[in-house]
């Protein structure tokens, strides 16, 4: 039965790691999209929808 323990927080642990790895580069991807600024960034802005930008803005300030 101790065995079991062992391995099942060695299981753990390493989810653990890999879901940290996994959401570090969710967030980059977001603020190379720039869905999210570098300072302050969740998971939450994955389900954001962007700022719409103006089709015609540049002739706007002509």
């Amino acid at each position: 039965m101790q065995n079991d323990w062992v391995f099942a927080a060695l299981y753990g642990t390493i989810a653990t790691f890999f879901i940290w790895l996994l959401q570090n580069n969710i967030k980059a991807i977001m603020r190379k999209k720039g869905r999210c600024s570098p300072g302050r960034c969740s998971l939450l802005d994955l389900f954001k929808r962007p700022d719409k930008k103006p089709e015609n803005e540049d002739l706007r300030h002509e």
